[in-house]
């Protein structure tokens, strides 16, 4: 019976590790991606979670990433990289921004987390299809776009690179990284559906990596008789380690879901907060 399949192998229990440190964290993300830290939030209750908009330019370190499986990587890096930079030299100038703001005052520990995602499609067993969010209409995307057919019938990874710099008395740390996997199949499906799908009013096309998010509208484009596997490295050059797994997935609700397809997993936030804090304060 499918209500007997839906049994996780691994518990993502906030108990799961008591003696995990658990340290403020700041989700430095976008006003558009204020929705990632609320889900981070519900589903990491005993962490103190807030956010604020970030001081790099996305857009340019979008522009200058590699059109490769490390995107993700880098371009979280780059982000954490130049935010700390401007930061540093804002408290520099002015400490009543740092004090009253919720930029990085140096005494209080806490982790400034930066995040970002694609999806990856397994064209052949040599070829990947990179796949972020779909600029532009939503319709004429998948009426037009190859990116909405390419993924039809295809194995499927949602990559989020999660980034951590920890803040402390002692200074700021370099960057640290883990990479959280979600595998999947898309089943078969026509241009006609999914034309279908970015008809409808309240699709997130816009918004998801690829166009089919599994959590927010669109599951019914994923073979959910195959296995959905969630998998943590430490860099996109390593083979993750299995954290979960489904065999099938019908009888998982939506909302459990989405911690997945943004990165809010427990093990992979206790992961970096013991990466950042085995990396030294580098600045002052």
């Amino acid at each position: 019976m499918k209500n007997q399949e839906y049994q996780p192998s691994f518990s993502f229990s906030p108990q799961r590790n008591p003696r995990a440190e658990k340290i403020p964290i700041t989700f430095v993300t976008s006003s558009d991606g204020h929705n990632k830290a609320e889900v981070f939030q519900k589903w990491l209750p005993d962490w103190q979670i807030g956010h604020r908009e970030p001081l790099f330019n996305e857009e340019k370190i979008h522009e200058t990433a590699p059109r490769d499986e490390h995107r993700p990587q880098v371009i979280a890096e780059h982000k954490a990289k130049d935010d700390v930079t401007l930061a540093l030299a804002i408290s520099g100038a002015a400490n009543a921004i740092v004090e009253n703001g919720d930029l990085y005052t140096l005494g209080e520990e806490k982790m400034l987390l930066y995040t970002d995602t694609v999806q990856l499609v397994h064209v052949s067993d040599n070829e990947i299809a990179i796949l972020e969010k779909p600029v532009g209409d939503p319709v004429e995307w998948a009426m037009h776009s190859p990116e909405a057919m390419i993924q039809s019938g295809k194995d499927i990874e949602i990559i989020n690179a999660l980034t951590g710099v920890r803040v402390s008395k002692n200074g700021v740390s370099e960057p640290a990284t883990v990479i959280l996997h979600v595998k999947a199949t898309m089943r078969p499906f026509t241009r006609e559906e999914i034309v279908a799908y970015a008809k409808k009013p309240g699709n997130t096309v816009s918004q998801t990596s690829g166009g089919i998010s599994m959590a927010n509208g669109a599951r019914s484009f994923l073979d959910m008789d195959k296995p959905l596997i969630i998998g943590l490295a430490d860099s996109m050059d390593e083979e993750p380690t299995e954290l979960l797994r489904y065999e099938t997935w019908h009888d998982v609700p939506s909302a459990d879901l989405k911690p997945f397809i943004c990165g809010a997993v427990e093990p992979a936030i206790e992961r970096l907060t013991q990466k950042t804090k085995a990396t030294a304060p580098a600045r002052v």
